[in-house]
């Protein structure tokens, strides 16, 4: 019996050494020593998350963010602009065109987002109308603004112009909507909204005869001019990637304007201009003119010589 006992005792002791060559001394394993494996799993999980991010932040990803933000920051440019206005209390010798472009193309945009987010149900959409909302909103403070401080009959009846022609493009798209099919509708309403793209990329082309008469380039916002441009190019390259045509073409109209309105301001600079000598300014009662704040009726018609009615009665030189 006691050698079964001890012939049992060396299987055993024998066991145990194989395990402890195998595994190693238990004695040596401390608590400690199982500690570090936790920040290991961790480290792990914290790497698939980082990766699980990255992949969000692709080209296309990043270029859509950029367009974005370079929309609101186009929007935002003519701020410092009617700033301008404000502290001298008038528009100068500035066309009003670009801040009603601005008004009416935000709200075409945020139209078109709405629009098809309805139809499609693809919230996507609606990241156009998040891009645009501002240029709503900034653009009827501009026209408004720029109504209210406007001393220039000129001025005052282009401005009127752009307003009677950009509601007859609102009537127009509202009849299209209520009358055609659905898909043309939104068809249609995406031209609109790029066509008026456009518009607010040539608006500050409208002062050039101004620029080259006066030799200066006052009338135009480089602020505007840097941002239309940096977006144009921004949208170009986006749409390319896209492959989307009603994004490619009107944003190669605003990469060539927005190359000549930078040109012309580089080359003109934005000092005081330089009237012609034959130039004549008419002056009211309190001898203002009409683009210098004065309250009268007076108006700067040109270098050439002779005079004519206008529609309140009061002589004009042209």
């Amino acid at each position: 019996m006691t050698g079964k006992v001890k012939k049992k005792q060396v299987l055993t002791k024998k066991a145990h050494s194989a395990v402890v060559a195998k595994e190693g001394p238990t004695s040596t394993l401390r608590r400690s020593d199982f500690v570090p494996a936790e920040p290991a799993e961790d480290e792990q999980g914290r790497w698939v998350f980082l990766r699980s991010v990255w992949q969000y932040f692709s080209l296309g990803a990043v270029l859509k963010v950029a367009c974005v933000l370079s929309n609101l920051l186009s929007q935002a440019s003519p701020y410092p602009t009617i700033r301008k206005f404000e502290a001298a209390g008038n528009t100068g010798e500035c066309d009003a065109l670009a801040f009603v472009a601005i008004g009416f193309n935000g709200a075409q945009w945020c139209f078109y987002g709405l629009f098809a987010w309805i139809l499609t149900e693809n919230r996507g959409f609606l990241v156009v109308v998040y891009a645009n909302i501002l240029g709503a909103v900034a653009g009827y403070f501009y026209t408004a603004t720029f109504h209210r401080l406007c001393r220039s009959y000129t001025g005052s009846k282009a401005l009127i112009r752009y307003c009677k022609g950009f509601a007859f493009l609102t009537v127009l798209q509202a009849s299209v909507v209520m009358l055609a099919p659905l898909q043309t509708a939104l068809v249609f309403s995406g031209f609109m909204a790029a066509s008026c793209g456009a518009v607010v990329a040539v608006s500050q082309l409208v002062t050039l005869p101004t620029v080259f008469r006066t030799k200066s380039a006052a009338s135009m916002s480089g602020e505007l001019a840097i941002s239309n441009f940096t977006s144009s190019v921004l949208w170009l390259v986006c749409g390319v990637m896209l492959v989307d045509w009603w994004i490619i073409l009107p944003n190669v109209v605003g990469v060539c304007a927005g190359f000549v309105a930078l040109s012309t301001i580089l080359m003109f600079g934005t000092g005081p201009g330089k009237c012609c000598e034959s130039t004549r300014l008419i002056t009211g009662n309190d001898g203002n003119d009409g683009c210098t704040g004065g309250t009268n009726l007076a108006y700067t018609h040109g270098c050439a010589g002779g005079t004519a009615d206008n529609e309140f009665g009061v002589d004009v030189l042209y």
